[in-house]
């Protein structure tokens, strides 16, 4: 999935299954599109659609160069920074269950403030 100035923010969606669970990713970005210099908002929701568990799910989100994290959680687990990236558990994901992770991020990029008073010269 691409985000603003087409950088790849969800890099990775890893799960350990046995037996194999239908998993579906959504990925929301609020404000869409980004402005630079100001906070953007991923949510990630997993949905396992059976037919089994999934254990041991989680997800990785890549920041973009020049990103600032602001902060992540998970509502199933912790998500942890790690040089560039955002580990997030969020297991196990029953059958039919909903896993949900929210990002947010300073974009990359100037923000459209003038220096000083503000007057374009």
């Amino acid at each position: 999935m691409d985000g603003p100035f087409g950088i790849a923010f969800f890099d990775t969606l890893a799960a350990t299954l046995d037996p194999p669970a239908d998993l579906s990713v959504r990925v929301d970005q609020r404000p869409d599109p980004a402005v630079p210099g100001e906070t953007v908002t991923f949510t990630v929701t997993v949905t396992n659609h059976g037919p089994a568990d999934a254990a041991d799910t989680g997800v990785t989100f890549t920041l973009p160069t020049g990103a600032t994290l602001v902060s992540a959680t998970s509502g199933q687990g912790t998500c942890e920074s790690t040089g560039g990236a955002v580990e997030c558990e969020m297991t196990p994901l029953t059958i039919g269950g909903l896993g949900t992770v929210e990002i947010e991020l300073t974009a990359p990029g100037r923000s459209r403030e003038l220096p000083g008073d503000g007057r374009h010269r």
